[in-house]
């Protein structure tokens, strides 16, 4: 999927509800592709993840954040 996110627009839109989804790998999964493939919604993406329910993701989260931002962010 994340190889699809520059020719289709919508798959962002779909991996951004995926966030919400009930089952924690399905948001996991979300996260790691819009972290990489998404940059100018990598903030919303990551306030999204680091309030998630599941420890893993909110963990997931803070080891992105502790990585930086991912490729393609510019710091205004």
């Amino acid at each position: 999927l994340s190889s699809v996110l520059p020719q289709w627009p919508e798959a962002e839109e779909l991996l951004m509800r995926a966030l919400s989804d009930p089952d924690p790998e399905v948001r996991r999964r979300a996260l790691s592709v819009l972290w990489e493939k998404a940059p100018p919604r990598s903030n919303e993406v990551l306030n999204i993840a680091l309030h998630d329910p599941d420890p893993a993701i909110r963990r997931q989260a803070d080891e992105l954040l502790q990585e930086g931002a991912p490729p393609g962010v510019v710091d205004q």
